[in-house]
């Protein structure tokens, strides 16, 4: 809910490993090989290469997975450049982190529901400093959970406050692998009236960017995927004041300004993504602060996938 690039007019497009559905048109019906990448049949040096190709900012290692946890769906602010995340292996903590700067702890950019996170009563924003005394300092977040066994005491900073919560993280096992394959889009008419849904843009999948070229929806294997999402909310549904400081939070934050959603994906299922605006966040603070809109799974239908 993003990768470095220079400019646009530099950008080597990318192949990679799911599916990319193009607009449709009476030349073709199927989506080249694709996996949030930029689409071509030209190969690129590295992955990593590849994931440096669609947007301003270094996101592409980004969420590689932190997906842990239950639950369907959870939102977050986008990491910008270098982020760190950190897969747990054995004990989950359900959130996405950011642990570019362990010294001063590890930011909570999204919390899943259901999971060991939210249980300890954690928010996106809060920064993990210490597990069980230890300072991140001392060891990577992932070896300090995962040698905590299970039974963890957190020191948190929130809003420049210290508070510990404890408690239990979540069992290491994975869920087997689903079978087939899902898709998600951006289009449709949302129901902007009642739930005030927007148009988004799905910029990145999985810490891989999307293609460059008009797509219908994304194919994506059963199972969980991070969707980094950027607001296209109708400039019209805001005053003059309120457009100006929009822009300008833009301008400043550019890709950070975008936000991460976790979806769980079921087999031959449609899911539609949206950017939800909170009309009460209108505000100075509310938009300086980017927290006036979150990215949202708004409908879901079957759909048959291959």
């Amino acid at each position: 809910m993003h990768p470095c690039v220079t400019s646009q007019s530099s950008i080597t497009p990318c192949r990679s490993r799911t599916r990319a559905v193009p607009v449709k048109t009476k030349s073709h019906r199927s989506g080249t090989s694709a996996r949030g990448c930029c689409v071509s049949s030209t190969p690129v040096p590295s992955r990593r290469t590849a994931m440096l190709t669609r947007l301003p900012l270094a996101l592409a290692a980004a969420l590689i997975a932190l997906l842990l946890g239950h639950g369907t769906a959870a939102s977050a602010a986008a990491p910008d450049a270098g982020v760190a995340v950190v897969a747990l292996a054995e004990q989950q903590l359900g959130a996405v982190l950011d642990t570019r700067t362990a010294g001063d702890g590890a930011l909570v950019r999204a919390v899943t529901p259901g999971g060991a996170a939210e249980r300890l009563g954690l928010s996106v924003g809060d920064r993990i400093v210490s597990v069980n005394g230890r300072p991140l300092g001392d060891g990577d977040i992932e070896r300090l959970l995962a040698s905590a066994k299970g039974q963890v005491e957190l020191l948190v900073l929130r809003d420049g406050r210290e508070r510990r919560v404890s408690g239990v993280l979540d069992a290491g096992t994975r869920e087997p692998a689903k079978r087939g394959c899902g898709y998600v889009t951006t289009l449709g008419t949302t129901p902007r009236s009642k739930e005030s849904v927007f148009s988004a843009l799905i910029t990145m999948i999985d810490g891989e960017s999307t293609p460059l070229t008009p797509v219908n929806r994304h194919e994506l294997a059963a199972g969980r995927h991070v969707l980094i999402v950027d607001e296209r909310i109708d400039p019209q549904r805001f005053n003059n004041a309120q457009r100006l400081q929009r822009q300008l939070m833009r301008r400043e934050l550019r890709a950070r300004a975008y936000k991460a959603i976790v979806v769980d994906i079921e087999p031959d299922r449609t899911y539609r993504v949206g950017a939800r605006l909170h009309r009460d966040r209108l505000d100075r603070d509310g938009i300086r602060g980017n927290t006036f809109w979150e990215p949202v799974v708004w409908s879901s239908f079957a759909s048959r996938c291959r």
